[in-house]
């Protein structure tokens, strides 16, 4: 039983977190997680002994049925922004809690920095500008 309850909460947790993200590898990984699970199960399937098929089962089961309820609880959540203050839930800004950084700008001004073609000062504004301008997305 405790088996049960502890891949139930393993799929609540794998499908909260994709629910929550916007990053395009959490797709994979999810893919990959069912992939080697259920391709772990088939190829030892023959192996297993009525009782033992029976459990597998519904192993997969809770897995795959709590994974489905967190990725609808954490898109939930994520749009209709239940963790954040009521200020930020009007805002028009990205919904998504977990996210990284685009730094792929901010690298490029680094490196313009420490190259000597920018100044600090110039750093500086180009760095502020982007600040300013994702808050207002």
């Amino acid at each position: 039983m405790w088996l049960i309850v502890g891949f139930g909460a393993l799929g609540l947790l794998v499908g909260n977190l994709v629910g929550l993200t916007s990053e395009p590898v959490v797709a994979s990984t999810i893919g990959l997680l069912f992939s080697s699970i259920g391709g772990s199960v088939i190829l030892f399937l023959h192996k297993l002994q009525q009782d033992e098929r029976r459990l597998a089962g519904q192993l997969i089961l809770a897995l795959a049925s709590s994974t489905l309820l967190g990725i609808f609880t954490g898109i939930y959540i994520s749009e209709h922004r239940t963790l954040s203050p009521n200020q930020a839930r009007s805002s028009p800004a990205e919904n998504k809690y977990l996210r990284s950084a685009t730094a792929s700008e901010v690298m490029a001004i680094d490196l313009a920095y420490n190259n000597h073609a920018i100044t600090s000062e110039q750093a500086y504004s180009q760095l502020r500008a982007l600040i300013t301008r994702g808050q207002k997305e």
